[in-house]
């Protein structure tokens, strides 16, 4: 007879990304307790200084077998310290979630994903996939999950999550720059979402093939032109402009 362990996850946090955790971990109970799929066996719980007391974190430590620190990277180090490893048995699992900050006393795993204010759908959780920065699996950081996973060599740390931040946050910057000259030409919202998009997709689709424009055609002249009207619009959007364009028509 198989003898089937429960995992406890304790999820310590209140931001974006512990509420991702919590909301994603409590789908997954829900869907298994509807379906005729293999049954979830985990329960989670969770902890936040800004909602919970102190004396109520030691006996939840005490008690999890995965303790997850969705927590700023800058109070990490001192939370595991302070109030996390005086209250741990050999037995537990302590691990962060920073793709950047490296703790030789707590492994880390990172989603390669954006965590926003609306919460996800099942189906969008389980196509994330994770970064994990030694040999192990996933199922052993986080048992309820069984996404895709990839390694990440640990001297790279710093490297892969520049790249994370460059990928997911770059092309926001440079939308929420443009977003008010397009308004200020009343042109509509949904034209520039619709545009947006489609030059999303295409990259997705196509790769490098989706890029269009005056600097695919090395126009110069139309560059020039775009820069000069952007330095008396936008001067932050100009300089942009220039430096990539100079990089890209090296």
């Amino acid at each position: 007879m198989q003898i089937l362990t429960t995992s406890k996850i304790l999820i310590i946090g209140s931001g974006r990304l512990a509420q991702h955790l919590s909301h994603w971990c409590r789908l997954l109970l829900d869907h298994s307790s509807s379906s005729a799929e293999t049954k979830q066996h985990f329960t989670f719980q969770m902890w936040a200084r800004k909602t919970n007391s102190a004396k109520d974190l030691e006996p939840l430590i005490k008690s999890a077998t995965h303790i997850w620190l969705a927590i700023s990277d800058q109070a990490i180090e001192k939370f595991y310290i302070e109030s996390v490893l005086p209250n741990l048995t050999q037995s537990q699992l302590v691990i962060h979630f920073s793709g950047a900050l490296h703790l030789n006393q707590v492994p880390s795993i990172h989603p390669l994903m954006t965590f926003g204010d609306q919460k996800y759908t099942l189906e969008t959780y389980r196509k994330i996939q994770w970064a994990l920065f030694d040999n192990k699996k996933l199922s052993h950081y986080a048992p309820p999950f069984e996404n895709d996973f990839f390694p990440v060599p640990a001297e790279s740390k710093a490297l892969y999550h520049a790249l994370c931040v460059i990928a997911g946050n770059f092309p926001q910057i440079l939308w929420t720059l443009s977003k008010p000259a397009f308004t200020n030409m009343n042109v509509p919202q949904a034209a520039i979402e619709n545009y947006i998009l489609q030059a999303t997709l295409n990259y997705i689709e196509q790769d490098n093939q989706a890029l269009t424009g005056p600097l695919v055609r090395k126009d110069k002249v139309t560059i020039e032109k775009n820069i000069s009207a952007l330095q008396h619009c936008s001067p932050p959007l100009a300089n942009i402009y220039k430096t990539i364009a100079s990089e890209f028509l090296k």
